[in-house]
């Protein structure tokens, strides 16, 4: 079954941007699977640990942090697997909840401040080919941040 969204064209990651609770580009330093465990193999992972380069929203630059893909297991997913030593452009959103009811990390063994993206119907993740490269990507999505605020 494939991934079906009410609206098309997604929103693009610029877009998302203004709605997330942190922005980032990152180097993928390690990956794992719902369990929390590290792995290397060659198929799809749950999550990535994220070397912060250029913080953009919410977050500092030289933090690691684990982001989660919802939507792992599923047609949906980000497919999180041949991106280990990639950069990558983040919009993502803060996990605060241990409630299994309330959660949507209920079915991984994620930690409380972990980050975790949506992944389907809107662009969350966008691989580019180096930080350098990624500097208009940063600049585009930081003119729409200005743009939102109040």
């Amino acid at each position: 079954m494939a991934c079906v969204c009410g609206k098309f064209p997604w929103p693009s990651i610029e877009e998302t941007a203004t709605s997330v609770d942190a922005v980032a580009l990152g180097l993928v330093v390690g990956r794992g699977g719902r369990d929390g465990r590290p792995s290397d193999s060659n198929t799809h992972a749950a999550y990535v640990d994220i070397e912060v380069l250029e913080a953009i929203k919410g977050l500092k630059a030289g933090i690691t942090l684990r982001v989660w893909d919802i939507a792992f297991g599923t047609d949906c997913d980000t497919g999180f697997s041949s991106l280990k030593g990639s950069v990558l452009a983040l919009a993502l959103r803060l996990h605060l909840s241990k409630d299994e009811k309330t959660s949507p990390l209920s079915r991984f063994a994620a930690n409380q401040g972990d980050y975790y993206l949506f992944g389907a119907c809107e662009e969350s993740v966008r691989e580019v080919k180096s930080a350098k490269d990624a500097a208009p990507l940063v600049e585009t999505i930081r003119a729409r941040l200005r743009q939102k605020r109040p």
